[in-house]
């Protein structure tokens, strides 16, 4: 007698977005304030989605939804603006996507690589023993970025002589010699970065006599 094992797949619908991507990397302009990213999704489950809110892990994001609830099938896309606030280097922002009938949130991610509008060929000059030898460095910047640089007036009484001279648009050269009567030690110089309409920056480069 042969016997027959019928296996009944009870087959429970996903409450979840298709997302297109849920990683957008972004490398941003110097000049930029912003930027949006766009994440496209499909409804591919057999019942009415709802989007019942939106987190992100920072308040420099912005996220936008055109509705919340989508039918099966139907596709949408969540906005998510990063405003840049002077930020440098490589920033990564996550927003959480709560739905409806779903615990476990899903994790969209913004990350932004940012030029560096001004660079140092070193960030600080040093000097060993008797060595009271003039020394420099430059300070470039972006090509995109345009600004200039000077001594901070009232902030650069130091026992060094400083120069700063402009070489081109780009680059400035700093250099620095040492005072007969200076004591070994971490000396600074704040450096005025100003461009047209904006707050002024202020950068600082060391000077260290051992």
């Amino acid at each position: 007698m042969k016997l027959f094992f019928i296996i009944f797949i009870i087959s429970i619908p996903s409450i979840a977005l298709d997302f297109d991507t849920q990683k957008v990397s972004y490398q941003a302009k110097i000049n930029e304030i912003s930027y949006t990213a766009n994440f496209s999704f499909t409804n591919k489950s057999k019942s009415d989605v709802t989007i019942e809110r939106l987190t992100p892990s920072c308040n420099c994001i912005v996220p936008d939804v055109v509705k919340k609830t989508y039918k099966p099938g139907e596709k949408g896309f969540v906005d998510l603006t990063f405003n840049f606030q002077r930020r440098l280097g490589l920033q990564q922002n996550r927003l959480l996507v709560y739905l409806k009938g779903q615990k476990k949130p899903m994790t969209l991610v913004l990350e932004v690589e940012f030029p560096k509008p001004y660079t140092y060929s070193q960030k600080f000059l040093t000097w060993k023993g008797t060595d009271r030898q003039k020394k420099h460095l430059t300070l470039n910047f972006h090509k995109d970025f345009n600004a200039s640089a000077s001594l901070q007036e009232g902030k650069n009484e130091i026992p060094l002589e400083i120069n700063l001279i402009k070489v081109d648009d780009q680059q400035y050269k700093i250099s620095a010699t040492p005072k007969k009567d200076i004591k070994k030690g971490r000396y600074r110089t704040d450096i005025v970065i100003t461009q047209e309409n904006k707050p002024s920056r202020i950068s600082t480069v060391y000077f260290i006599l051992n």
